[in-house]
């Protein structure tokens, strides 16, 4: 346990970098435990989340070799069945990837995780596995893990399932289908939500010579049998989910910073963010792999922003909203729910704490912005964005704030605090 005090408003400056993908680097190394031979993964980043996913990926028969700036994954291309429960940790993403690919297995896969992992769901996947001709269920028949992956391969077929509840679930039935022994049909019966995702998952099939063809609406996903993944070096690019926070925290304590390690076009969902500035009024400045906070309004200008494929710009967006003119709209917001956290329930009380005039209401988060917040004692709910959030919207309090669990932080982003005080915050870690 520990815990983060902050004497706000505060005055951020200079230049950090932000973290690798956390999305990238745990698809690159589920795709290298498939891959027949040697992968390297560069930059990648080092998190309680990817260490739970490499961890696993050793236990299903990957050789695994870690150096600070890269990640030698030796693999046969096929899945062991390993001797114990594959523990997740808290990593949704860890668990539901896994248990696709654990149906490659000979044998028995059981994967399961700590106490906020054991209430997201799983249950949609397991079914569709189910119609694809594997035997895999959740060891109390509900929708929630652990879960019990029987093994023996894929037979291929049709399956059907909602777009959107998670795209994790569209994900993982593109890793193992292609070493399924025939066709194998992924059609949505609702829109994806966090089509960006399953994008990356996309291209990192690509670069692994896998072949999937996907509708133009990205509801429907046919994967030829029989394919073999190819082992390959990649560099994870930096993180604009984990930026979010830096950029907020520019914003609302009106400091002049750079993050670099950003790429343009990156295909990640929450790139997102810099749109998302520029209407509020921010002036930005991306050169040479460096994003830069340029000038901040007087004011800033109120937002209505749809966030179903972005949906973990959502603590962050209300934090900007507090300090914007006017009430802002977060919508598409449902899936908040079934996080770390209830994180619309945690982001309307947690910030109404400091002042904040923020309602959740069915799928969306409404913010009245009053520009200033006062600093309270803030509960994170466990949840790592939560936590992030409410520190950086302490920076800008008045008085002083107290973050609990911040040590939930290195589930995504480890360095954050390093971070915050190589830009000139002064936390006070207890």
């Amino acid at each position: 346990m520990s815990t983060v005090l902050i004497s706000g408003p505060q005055t951020l400056r200079g230049s950090v970098s932000a973290p690798p993908s956390k999305s990238e680097t745990i698809r690159e190394v589920v795709a290298s435990v498939l891959s027949k031979g040697a992968s390297r993964v560069i930059n990648p980043l080092l998190s309680d989340d990817t260490a739970a996913t490499l961890r696993c990926c050793h236990a299903l028969g990957a050789r695994t070799m870690v150096s600070p700036d890269s990640w030698r994954i030796q693999s046969r291309g096929t899945v062991f069945s390993p001797r114990a429960p594959l523990n997740c940790l808290e990593s949704a993403t860890t668990l539901r990837f896994l248990t696709a690919v654990g149906a490659l297995a000979p044998g028995p896969v059981v994967l399961t995780g700590e106490k906020s992992l054991l209430r997201r769901p799983v249950g949609v996947l397991a079914a569709s596995l189910r119609q694809l001709g594997v035997e895999c269920y959740t060891e109390k028949g509900d929708e929630y893990p652990p879960v019990i992956v029987m093994g023996g391969g894929l037979e291929g077929g049709e399956t059907s399932l909602r777009g959107d509840e998670s795209s994790q679930y569209v994900s993982a039935l593109l890793f193992a289908s292609p070493r399924a022994r025939s066709a194998v049909k992924v059609k949505l019966s609702t829109p994806l939500e966090s089509a960006p995702y399953v994008e990356m998952t996309l291209r990192t099939l690509r670069r692994r010579r896998i072949r999937v063809d996907p509708s133009r609406e990205m509801d429907e996903y046919t994967i030829p049998p029989d394919q073999s993944y190819q082992p390959t070096n990649v560099k994870i690019s930096g993180d604009y989910s984990s930026a979010s926070f830096l950029f907020a925290g520019g914003v609302i304590t009106r400091s002049k910073i750079t993050v670099n390690n950003l790429v343009r076009d990156s295909g990640q969902a929450d790139e997102k963010i810099l749109q998302i500035l520029r209407q509020m009024g921010v002036e930005t400045n991306i050169e040479r792999g460096a994003v830069s906070i340029v000038n901040v309004p007087e004011a800033l200008s109120s937002i209505e922003v749809d966030i179903g494929d972005c949906p973990d710009l959502a603590p962050v967006l209300s934090v900007l909203a507090c300090f914007a003119e006017g009430t802002s709209i977060l919508r598409g917001a449902r899936r908040l729910r079934i996080k770390e956290s209830d994180r619309l329930s945690a982001l309307e009380s947690e910030l109404s704490k400091l002042g904040a005039e923020i309602k959740a209401k069915d799928d969306q988060l409404v913010i009245e912005g009053t520009g200033r917040l006062e600093g309270s004692t803030i509960d994170s709910h466990g949840d790592h964005r939560i936590a992030m959030a409410s520190i950086v919207a302490a920076l800008a309090a008045d008085g002083v704030s107290r973050v609990s669990d911040a040590q939930t932080i290195s589930k995504s982003y480890p360095n954050f605090l390093q971070d915050l005080g190589a830009l000139g915050a002064e936390l006070d870690v207890r």
